[in-house]
C-alpha cells in the first residue's frame, strides 16, 4: 500500500468513524432512540440480573462469543446496561465500515472522495438512522451484515497485496462473526451476499496461472479461513447446548414458537383438547401468552398442536402461493411505508448501476454478474419470507441492508485503476450510481461530468423523498398521558414498587410488556422479584431460579400459584379486570374465585386473588 493509499484508507476511515458517531449522537440527543420491540427488553433485563439475580451462561439466541462477555461486565458493573451499550456500539461499527467502504469504493477506481462521501452519507441518511433509532437485535446483526458485505466490496483486489486482501476479507469476516453471534438466522443472507462479491471478485482478478491475472492465494486462505471460522461456531454451538443440556428447552422453544408466532391455537378439535389435557379456558389463556402455568403446557402439547394446524392447511397451488405472497407484500406496504421507500429506492440504485454498466460496455461481465446475483439472491429471499409468512420489518431487514450495501458499494470498472493512488477524473464511477462508468476521456470528459450530476441529482431527489417521510417517525414527541403504555414512568414505577416489596413475587401480564427503555434507571438498585408469565424467557434457567427462590417448582407449578398471599399480578390498566385468569382459577380449583386490585402505584395495578 503506497502513501496515497494509505493516506485515503485513513481519510475514509476518519469520515466513517465521525459520521457513524454524529448519527447516533443525533439520534440519542434529538430522535426517540428505544428498542423497537420487547424482545431486546428481555434479553437487557435478563442479563441485568432483574431474572431472580441471575446472569445466564447461556441463551436462547445470542451465542457464547456474546453471553460471557456480557456476564463478565455485568458481574463486573452490575448497574449498567451492558446489552445497550454493545448493540450501540455493533452500529456505530457497522455504520463506519459502511461509510468507509462505500467512499473507497470510489477512491480504488479514481473517483471523487466527496462523490463517495455523499454517497455514504445518503446510505446513513435511507438505510442507517431509522432503522439505527428503533433498535433491534435483529436489525443490529442484519446492519453488521451490511457493514460485512460492504467491506467485501471495497477491497482493491487489482492493486492491494495479498495481505491487503486477506486482512480485509478478514475483517469482513469478523463482523459475520459479531452478526452470527447476536442473532444466528441473520448470518445466512450476509454470507450469500458475501458470496456473490466473493465469487465474482475472484473470477474477475485471479486465476490459476494465466499472466493477465493474479494467483488464487489470498482468496483460497481468505476461504478455507472463513470455512474454518463458520464451521467452529455452529460446532461449539451445538457442543454448549449439549454440554449445559439445553435440547430440551430449546425444543420447548421451538415447539412454542411455530404455534405461538405462526400456526395459533384457533379452531382446536375436542378429541385434540382431550389429548392434550386442555380446557376452553386453558386455551385462551394460552392464546393469550399465559402459556406456563401447568404441566400440559409443554413441548408436547405445541407439537402436537402445529402437527394438527399443519394438516388442516389446504394445499395450494403455486399460483395460489404467490397470489398470498403479493397480498402479503401488499399489506407490509401499508403497514410500514418508511420500510416501502427504502424498497423503492433499492430498484432506483439497481436502474443507475445498470445504465452506468451499460455506458461502460466493456470488461463489464463480473460486474453485470454481481448486480443480476444481488437482485436475484434479494427477490428470491424476500419472496421465501413472504411464502414462510414471516414478512416483519425486522426479517426484512437482514435481506434489504446487505442487498444496499452491495448496490452502494458495487465497484465500477476502471482502465488502469486507481489503487495505487493515481489521480483520475470524474464520471459516474463506482459505488451504487454508475457502476460500470467507462473510464473518462477527454473528448468523454464533459459528458461524464453531466452524467454524474443527473445520476447525484436522482438520488438526492431519492434521499429527500425518503428522509423527509422519515423524520416524524425517528422525532421526540410527548407521550400521550391517556396511553400508558407509552409512559415510561409506569416501568419505572414497576421496578421501584418491586424494590419495596422484595418478598413479593410480582408477575406481569402482556399490558407490561411494552418496556422499550435502553436505559433504565438502576439508581435504586435492580428489582429480582419480578417475573412474566409468557414469553419466550419462560422456562429458561434463570427463570426457574427466580421460581425457586420462592420456593416454587417450576416443573410442577399450576396457576393457583396466584392464590398465595406473597404473589401479586402486575398490570398496565385496572380495566377489565383479568377475567381469563379468574374463569380458569374457578374451573381449576373447583370454588369462586375474585380479583381485586389490591394497590395502585404511579400507573402500576396490583391484583390480587381470592
Amino acid at each position: 500500500m503506497n502513501q496515497s493509499s494509505k493516506k485515503t484508507t485513513l481519510i475514509s476511515w476518519l469520515c466513517g468513524a465521525a459520521l457513524s458517531g454524529g448519527m447516533l449522537l443525533l439520534l440519542y440527543l434529538f430522535g426517540d432512540m428505544r428498542f423497537a420491540n420487547n424482545d431486546d427488553t428481555l434479553i437487557l433485563r435478563t442479563f441485568m440480573g432483574y431474572v431472580g439475580g441471575h446472569i445466564p451462561n447461556f441463551h436462547i439466541y445470542l451465542t457464547a462469543l456474546l453471553v460471557y462477555p456480557l456476564r463478565w461486565l455485568q458481574s463486573a458493573f452490575p448497574l449498567v446496561p451492558w446489552f445497550s451499550w454493545m448493540q450501540l456500539a455493533f452500529l456505530w461499527l457497522s455504520m463506519a465500515v459502511i461509510i468507509k467502504s462505500i467512499i473507497r469504493s470510489f477512491a480504488n477506481r479514481g473517483r471523487s472522495l466527496w462523490v463517495g462521501l455523499l454517497i455514504a452519507i445518503a446510505f446513513a441518511l435511507c438505510f442507517g438512522m431509522v432503522y439505527s433509532c428503533r433498535i433491534t437485535y435483529t436489525v443490529t446483526a442484519a446492519m453488521l451484515g451490511a457493514a460485512a458485505v460492504a467491506q467485501m466490496m471495497n477491497i482493491d483486489y487489482k492493486h492491494a497485496g495479498d495481505g491487503e486482501i486477506i486482512r480485509g476479507m478478514l475483517l469482513s469476516l469478523l463482523l459475520v462473526v459479531l452478526g452470527y453471534s447476536l442473532r444466528q438466522m441473520t448470518a445466512m443472507p450476509t454470507l450469500a451476499f458475501c458470496g456473490v462479491a466473493f465469487l465474482c471478485s475472484t473470477m474477475e482478478h485471479f486465476s490459476f496461472g494465466k499472466k493477465a491475472k493474479r494467483a488464487m492465494k489470498p482468496m483460497l486462505i481468505t476461504l478455507l479461513i472463513a470455512a474454518v471460522v463458520m464451521g467452529s461456531l455452529v460446532g461449539l454451538r451445538e457442543i454448549e447446548i449439549k454440554a449445559k443440556g439445553m435440547d430440551e428447552y430449546l425444543r420447548w422453544q421451538k415447539a412454542r414458537i411455530e404455534v405461538m408466532d405462526y400456526l395459533g391455537t384457533d379452531n382446536l378439535p375436542d378429541s385434540l383438547m382431550e389429548e392434550l389435557g386442555w380446557t376452553e379456558n386453558e386455551r385462551l389463556l394460552v392464546s393469550n401468552h399465559w402459556y406456563f402455568m401447568d404441566a400440559n403446557i409443554d413441548a408436547n402439547a405445541f407439537e402436537a398442536i402445529a402437527a394438527y394446524q399443519k394438516s388442516q392447511q389446504p394445499n395450494e397451488s403455486f399460483a395460489q402461493t404467490l397470489s398470498t405472497a403479493v397480498q402479503t407484500l401488499k399489506n407490509f406496504s401499508e403497514n410500514e411505508p418508511i420500510m416501502t421507500r427504502s424498497m423503492i429506492l433499492l430498484p432506483v440504485l439497481a436502474i443507475l448501476c445498470a445504465i452506468g454498466l451499460l455506458l461502460r460496455r466493456k470488461n463489464t461481465l463480473w460486474h453485470w454478474l454481481t448486480l443480476l446475483l444481488g437482485i436475484l439472491l434479494a427477490c428470491a429471499m424476500l419472496l421465501y419470507l413472504a411464502i414462510q409468512g414471516r414478512f416483519v420489518l425486522r426479517g426484512m431487514l437482514t435481506v434489504v441492508l446487505p442487498f444496499a450495501a452491495l448496490l452502494f458499494c458495487s465497484p465500477a470498472p476502471a482502465e488502469g485503476g486507481l489503487g495505487n493512488g493515481a489521480p483520475a477524473e470524474g464520471g459516474l464511477g463506482g459505488g451504487g450510481l454508475g457502476n460500470g462508468a467507462p473510464a473518462p476521456t477527454p473528448a468523454k470528459t464533459t459528458r461524464n461530468k453531466a452524467l454524474t450530476a443527473v445520476a447525484l441529482l436522482c438520488l438526492t431527489a431519492c434521499t429527500a423523498y425518503y428522509s423527509v417521510a422519515a423524520i416524524p417517525s425517528i422525532a421526540k414527541i410527548e407521550a400521550d398521558e391517556s396511553d400508558l403504555s407509552t409512559l415510561l414512568n409506569t416501568y419505572q414505577a414497576m421496578d421501584e414498587y418491586a424494590l419495596y416489596e422484595p418478598d413479593m413475587l410480582l408477575i406481569e401480564d402482556a399490558s407490561m410488556i411494552s418496556d422499550m427503555r435502553m436505559f433504565p434507571d438502576t439508581s435504586r438498585g435492580i428489582p429480582q422479584n419480578i417475573i412474566f408469565w409468557g414469553g419466550w424467557g419462560c422456562k429458561a434457567p434463570e427463570y426457574m431460579a427466580l421460581l425457586e427462590s420462592f420456593g416454587i417448582d417450576g416443573d410442577t407449578m399450576d396457576a393457583t400459584l396466584l392464590l398465595e398471599e406473597d404473589v401479586m399480578l402486575a398490570r398496565g390498566m385496572i380495566d377489565p379486570i383479568p377475567q381469563l385468569m379468574v374463569d380458569y382459577l374457578q374451573e381449576l380449583t373447583g370454588e369462586y374465585v375474585e380479583s381485586y386490585c389490591e394497590e395502585e402505584y404511579d400507573g402500576v395495578y396490583l391484583f390480587a386473588f381470592y
